[in-house]
């Protein structure tokens, strides 16, 4: 076996990759290279085409001859388990491991329920879960699909819309918790809002900035904004969330440096 600093190659012969060119040319690759370079059980992977020069990670096992996908909804077989392929193309790696890492600005962009042709991804990050649930209206529920261990999940449901939805985690210690998503919510503050404050003229920033109780979609919670021009990422931190910086990551709102995060439930 091969120790976690290993780092590997492995020769993959595949003409179905195709490299386009300038000016439409297309040409066919037929061997890649991929370097294999193992993390968290899970590996860095060269990408092959246009973007041959980019890592990115991937969460696979390798395995003995194949590389076996893990996910949580499939049987697991011997050296890891199968997501489910349409909902592992939907995922974008490099942007998990941010949010993972606390290193996004933008959690919103994949967290929380995202529209893909006829159906709607949903993605959750709650660490430390085992498990997670996502609650439909009419008492349906799916089980999603671990797409990280740091606990990272999604499902991929049927539906242009889902409505109001709740998330349930299982934690290593047997305890469950149901809570609404704060990234199913739109903006509060408008861009004519952040026009106006970066201009100076915004005469009510109170009302925008700081902590104040709402309701959005019949459902009761706070509404955290902080101006952080040159902050890496902002989160929102408290008893509700066991101090964890991780959980309640908030969105930079374009380029005006504020940053915001509804949050149901908390009073």
């Amino acid at each position: 076996s091969r120790g976690l600093g290993d780092v590997y190659k492995r020769q993959v012969k595949d003409d179905r990759w195709r490299v386009p060119r300038t000016g439409g040319e297309v040409k066919r690759r037929r061997s890649v290279t991929e370097t294999h370079r193992p993390r968290r059980k899970a590996v860095w992977c060269q990408s092959p085409g246009p973007f041959v020069n980019r890592l990115f990670p991937l969460p696979i096992v390798p395995g003995k001859g194949k590389i076996k996908i893990r996910g949580a909804r499939q049987k697991r077989p011997a050296g890891g388990y199968r997501m489910n392929e349409k909902l592992y193309r939907l995922m974008n790696w490099p942007e998990i491991e941010a949010i993972i890492y606390s290193e996004e600005d933008d959690p919103h962009r994949l967290l929380g329920p995202h529209r893909e042709g006829n159906a709607t991804v949903v993605q959750a990050f709650y660490p430390g879960a085992v498990s997670m649930e996502l609650k439909l209206p009419g008492e349906k529920t799916v089980e999603m699909e671990q797409a990280d261990e740091a606990g990272y999940y999604a499902a991929l449901v049927g539906g242009k819309e889902i409505g109001s939805y709740t998330l349930k985690a299982s934690l290593e210690d047997g305890t469950t918790e149901e809570f609404e998503d704060p990234y199913r919510f739109a903006p509060v503050i408008t861009k004519e809002d952040t026009a106006r404050f970066a201009a100076g003229i915004h005469y009510e920033a109170y009302r925008i900035l700081g902590a104040h109780m709402m309701t959005i979609d019949k459902t009761k919670g706070v509404h955290f904004a902080v101006w952080a021009p040159n902050a890496l990422r902002v989160s929102v931190v408290g008893d509700f969330n066991h101090w964890d910086g991780r959980r309640h990551q908030m969105r930079r709102l374009w380029d005006s440096g504020i940053f915001e995060i509804f949050i149901p439930g908390v009073r």
